[in-house]
């Protein structure tokens, strides 16, 4: 009876033991995920932080405008020009 009661001990103890090592192993992929996804946060907040922060086409556009506004007040000088001459 008594090793009955021993055989039925060990394997109490070897079915904790084996859910301790799931549960451990669980543990350690729900952290990796955890860190995998912070990581992956941090690395899209500096890439976007990067890319409001550039400032790579506005100088295109600025020049753009400035032609832009150059030619429509030339043109608007010129055409006065013209009416006051005639």
């Amino acid at each position: 009876m008594r090793k009955l009661f021993n055989k039925i001990k060990a394997a109490a103890q070897a079915t904790k033991e084996s859910f301790r090592n799931f549960k451990s192993a669980v543990c350690r992929k729900i952290n990796a995920a955890r860190e995998a996804v912070r990581m992956a946060v941090i690395e899209f907040v500096i890439r976007s932080n990067a890319m409001l922060a550039a400032t790579r086409g506005e100088n295109f556009v600025d020049s753009g405008i400035k032609i832009l506004i150059a030619v429509v007040i030339g043109a608007l000088l010129l055409q006065k020009r013209i009416f006051v001459n005639t």
